[in-house]
């Protein structure tokens, strides 16, 4: 039998809509994989107990104001997770080994769970826009700076550097986005146990690499799409 849909999943990434949807999307805390409950009111209340009203503010227009954001997220989410075909070599890297393609690494445990390819891209857009939220909220002067027009000039920005991300800045964000949790629980609730089991041992493998390095990718974007100081 295959896996019941999870809304927020098959969703991905989208339009912020209201500020408690961008709570949601930088957090992760989605009610469909069980994380919302006591958890998404505890993080709403650190956030603004931790940032003043005016910084909550510009962090949302910050949100709302990409061009560039989504529909870039989707390109990229869209070779990323393609559980489809089994080849590990993703964009912005040289090669496969560092940080494999999510999708070809979850080939065989998608497949034999029944899990179909855009529960998987889902989840790395939803990934993917997690760190780009927590990046304009953390990172003073990002969301400040105008937006530059050409989205195909910030996608040959993007790429190259997707899997660059300075460690001080993804230590940063995984502050924000529950990244580990999320993964684990859409793993195990979309029946694939094993890779689930994989990720919460938290030993190399290309799984775990894989997801090391997709953490970052959202923070990169977050600096390419606007214009140099």
């Amino acid at each position: 039998m295959s896996p019941q849909p999870l809304s927020a999943i098959d969703g991905g990434a989208q339009e912020i809509v209201s500020r408690e949807d961008l709570y949601r999307r930088a957090s992760l805390l989605f009610d469909d994989l069980g994380m919302g409950g006591t958890y998404f009111p505890m993080f709403r209340d650190q956030i603004e107990a931790n940032f003043s009203e005016t910084a909550i503010e510009a962090w949302e227009q910050a949100a709302k104001s990409s061009v560039h954001a989504i529909p870039l997220i989707k390109r990229f989410a869209a070779v990323e997770g393609d559980t489809r075909k089994s080849d590990t070599k993703g964009q912005g890297r040289v090669s496969s080994v560092a940080f494999p393609r999510m999708g070809g690494v979850l080939h065989k445990a998608a497949s034999k769970a029944g899990v179909r390819s855009e529960s998987v891209i889902g989840a790395v857009e939803l990934t993917v826009h997690a760190g780009y939220l927590a990046s304009l909220l953390l990172f003073e002067g990002f969301g400040g700076r105008p937006i530059r027009a050409n989205t195909e000039v910030v996608w040959n920005e993007w790429i190259p550097e997707a899997y660059r991300a300075p460690d001080e800045g993804i230590e940063a964000i995984w502050g924000v986005a529950a990244f580990q949790e999320f993964w684990q629980r859409f793993l195990e609730q979309s029946g694939m146990a094993k890779p689930a089991r994989e990720l919460a041992k938290q030993k190399m493998s290309p799984l775990t690499s894989s997801f090391s390095g997709l953490v970052g990718v959202g923070l990169v974007l977050a600096a390419v799409e606007r214009e140099s100081d």
